[in-house]
């Protein structure tokens, strides 16, 4: 029986050989895309999923509130949160800190030196509240000491090649200190979908041991604090009883009359939870993994749709086949199980097809996504319960119900040609078509609102100049240091090209970070805000083009300029002036600072991150008081695009002075593009997989298109020979499926506003919905219908109509 039932199953798929190839490219055409989308959801689901006690782990992270309401949300806490949580509440089995500042350093071994971005301060207890793989070295004692370091195994390979590391001496440095480190220990590399990545670790005792009663500072909020938590423990209860706690801490006059509160973030949720400040990584976002999620599972739809419309479509060339084998004797048993071998067949290549594709473009893909995602087969046993998923659905989706319409004709009806093309049959196909036309017109929208957004923020004025600009990477601490510093930027002034130098703690493009507490001079000392402050100097502001609203620019001339400050508008409203003129010449007290400074100007706002983030206050000063507030960044402006011979001028006198720190730049206009990388690649995503749905839909429109006419051959040949031209038959041929993109239309525009407007709420500036983007799906959508079904038509109009009327 079985043997019967293949070589049936061959014989019909080679005999339709047409539609047997639009079937088996639909269905492989939607398993990879779903699978792809699959791999992309299930690699961002995946993110910190490999620690053991992952279930346990919470960050701290910090908010503070001001008569009830949120004036300040950061992904970091401050080091002794940690201390006072574990002191004063039982559930806390341990904790573990990570510090976030000056995680920049020249690291430096025998002649080979290399700026690594991800040195950090960890504590001992890292390697026993995370699953990170020590390959060599004692997880318990590891970083256990003072002066000691663990590093990755590429950077072991990068700075040891094939010796032991174990023993040797890093030196590591910024601009405010140096470190001579003894390596303990080799780690595996971190994952890829691990929400914090590090390439060396100092051990917290390093920094503790010259900052003394760090571990015990409420007012720098810059580390990740994780609390391995008791299972079961009320996090809900913790997170009030800190703002209880909170209030036993908060000893000094920053930030009194906020109350401090704490959210506790599981581990698994971190990556995709909205952005905050002081994040160290680039985050996902829980919204784009839904749309994807959605997306994949709409795609195999429309695919497994256009099997069952084409299966059913053929239902009149089968009909008597099928009588036939009823008065045979066959049942609807048998029936079904031969149409749902030839579904299994189908979905099996389509499957073997989609999975070979999905190795294939792999790499491509995780460019695209600027990822690192391992293949989907890689993760284990879930994916294959994905693909036996997708199979058997496939297989009861596409396979059962026109199975079951094929199996259920009379034999009598079918043998003497009454199955009409008629009925329930013909509805259901028109519903399914317009599901396809919907939500290609939902998809085609959505990703035109992506891709207008994306365009709109890489066009937008930011209020600051990125262009022509280089920065390099500030050198590490040396003797004389702050004389070499000056003296650089002296020569380089001598580079005819440069015609202006700034240093300052931030770019355009990456957050400032460090936040202080002040308040005005004529206010009450508990009345404090945070603000943003970038240290800088007298250059910043001409060299970046920023618009002074009121005042003036800080001056080398003059002295008291070192205890001025310029402040932008979302500065003076939080300082609570009635205007710009209003807070010029007034005095403000800088946290940590005794000393009064005065407002000398006012900057327009300017988008110093992403247009994602809203305006900040930000306080630009100069003052050396705030030494440990360290410069980051020297910024050139570059008249000339010679840039190779300006460069190479450059480094000429980076290395006269600087021998021993590397010489790192970038071009500051890529670097603020680089913001949005993760908005390019989900547009690209978007765009690519709404083509795909729309190259299924279309196959699907192409098979039905060639069957209907078929089927309707003779009154085609008929109306010709009656007089009808060949744009009456077109239009006529062509109007039911014009009328259903028509229903389509009206079901998917509001639903793809809904879905357009809800993406766009993300970003504090968005572009708007306009009704262009509403109308181009259906311009779009419209000549693809039309023209895929009057080829067909066409195809049919030039044949003999005497040849079709002959026919039986």
């Amino acid at each position: 029986m079985i043997r019967n039932y293949l070589i049936t199953t061959f014989r019909s798929l080679f005999k339709h050989k047409f539609i047997s190839a639009i079937n088996l490219c639909g269905l492989a055409i939607g398993m990879t895309a779903f699978l792809l989308m699959v791999q992309f959801v299930m690699f961002e689901l995946s993110y910190d999923d490999f620690h053991e006690k992952s279930a346990d782990i919470y960050r701290v992270e910090s908010n503070f509130f001001l008569n009830g309401v949120m004036t300040d949300d950061w992904a970091t806490s401050s080091a002794g949160y940690a201390t006072a949580m574990q002191r004063e509440f039982r559930d806390v089995r341990k904790f573990a800190r990570i510090y976030l500042q000056s995680n920049e350093r020249i690291v430096s071994y025998a002649d080979i030196k290399h700026r690594e971005k991800n040195v950090f301060f960890a504590d001992a207890s890292l390697f026993d509240i995370f699953s990170f793989e020590l390959l060599q070295g004692d997880p318990g004692t590891a970083l256990a000491e003072p002066n000691t370091v663990v590093i990755s195994e590429s950077a072991a390979r990068k700075y040891f090649g094939d010796a032991d590391p174990i023993g040797k001496t890093l030196k590591l440095s910024n601009t405010r200190s140096i470190y001579e480190c003894a390596v303990t220990g080799v780690f595996k590399d971190v994952p890829a979908n691990s929400h914090i990545t590090f390439d060396m670790l100092i051990s917290w005792t390093t920094m503790s041991s010259r900052w003394k009663g760090v571990d015990e500072f409420w007012y720098q909020h810059s580390a990740y604090t994780y609390l391995l938590l008791e299972p079961g423990t009320d996090v809900a209860r913790m997170e009030a009883q800190f703002r209880v706690l909170a209030e036993k801490y908060k000893t000094e006059d920053a930030m009194k009359r906020h109350t401090w509160g704490i959210s506790l973030v599981p581990l698994e949720k971190i990556h995709l939870n909205p952005a905050k400040s002081n994040e160290h990584e680039v985050k996902g976002s829980r919204t784009t993994v839904g749309i994807l999620a959605v997306t994949a599972v709409l795609t195999l739809l429309i695919a497994w749709i256009n099997y069952m419309n084409l299966a059913t479509t053929r239902a009149m060339e089968r009909a008597k086949e099928i009588s036939i084998r009823k008065t045979a004797g066959a049942n609807k048993a048998m029936l079904v199980s031969q149409f749902l071998l030839e579904s299994t067949f189908v979905n099996l290549v389509s499957l073997a097809i989609a999975i070979a594709v999905t190795w294939l473009v792999h790499p491509y893909f995780q460019s695209l996504t600027n990822t690192q995602m391992i293949f989907f087969l890689s993760y284990g046993w879930q994916p294959l319960l994905v693909l036996l998923g997708i199979f058997a659905a496939g297989i009861f989706f596409s396979g059962l119900y026109p199975a079951m319409i094929l199996a259920s004709f009379h034999p009598i009806s079918a043998l003497k040609g009454k199955i009409t093309r008629h009925g329930r049959g013909k509805s259901v196909r028109k519903a399914l078509v317009v599901f396809q036309f919907t939500v290609s017109i939902v998809l085609i929208t959505v990703s035109i609102v992506v891709f207008e957004q994306v365009r709109f923020m890489r066009t937008q004025s930011l209020g600051i100049d990125t262009e022509q600009v280089v920065v390099i990477k500030i050198p590490g601490r040396t003797e004389n240091y702050h004389e070499k510093i000056e003296g650089l930027r002296n020569e380089l002034l001598r580079v005819s090209a440069v015609s202006n130098v700034t240093i300052s703690t931030s770019v355009a493009g990456k957050e400032v970070g460090m936040n202080l507490a002040n308040r005005r001079a004529d206010i009450d000392s508990d009345q404090t805000n945070l603000y943003e402050m970038l240290r800088t100097d007298p250059e910043f502001i001409e060299t970046y083009g920023l618009e002074l609203l009121h005042g003036r620019n800080f001056s080398r001339d003059i002295q008291s300029d070192v205890q001025a400050v310029i402040v932008n508008e979302e500065a003076v409203k939080l300082l609570g002036y009635k205007n710009n003129e209003e807070a010029l010449h007034k005095e403000i007290y800088l946290e940590t600072s005794d000393k009064k400074f005065e407002i000398i100007g006012v900057a327009k706002n300017y988008h110093h991150t992403s247009l994602r983030d809203k305006f900040v206050p930000i306080i630009l000063f100069t003052s050396p008081d705030f030494g440990w507030i360290p410069y980051s960044y020297i910024s050139l402006k570059i008249t000339s695009s010679n840039w190779t011979e300006t460069l190479s001028a450059v480094k000429g006198q980076w290395d006269a002075l600087f021998p021993e720190s590397s010489f790192d730049y970038f071009f500051l206009d890529e670097f603020v593009d680089q913001q949005y990388k993760n908005d390019v690649a989900f547009g690209k995503l978007v765009n690519i997989f709404c083509g795909l749905i729309i190259v299924i839909a279309c196959l699907g429109l192409l098979g039905l298109a060639s069957y209907d006419t078929v089927l309707r051959r003779k009154e085609m040949g008929i109306r010709q020979v009656l007089g009808a031209s060949l744009a009456n038959l077109v239009f006529l041929f062509s109007r039911d499926v014009l009328v259903l993109l028509a229903v389509a239309y009206g079901i998917g525009l509001p639903v793809a506003y809904w879905i357009g407007s809800s993406w766009l709420t993300n970003y504090s500036f968005h572009t708007e919905i306009g009704v262009w983007m509403l109308a181009l799906p259906v311009v779009i959508l419209l000549p693809i219908a039309f023209f895929t079904v009057s080829s067909q038509t066409l195809k049919a109009a030039f044949t003999n109509p005497m040849d079709s009327l002959r026919q039986e």
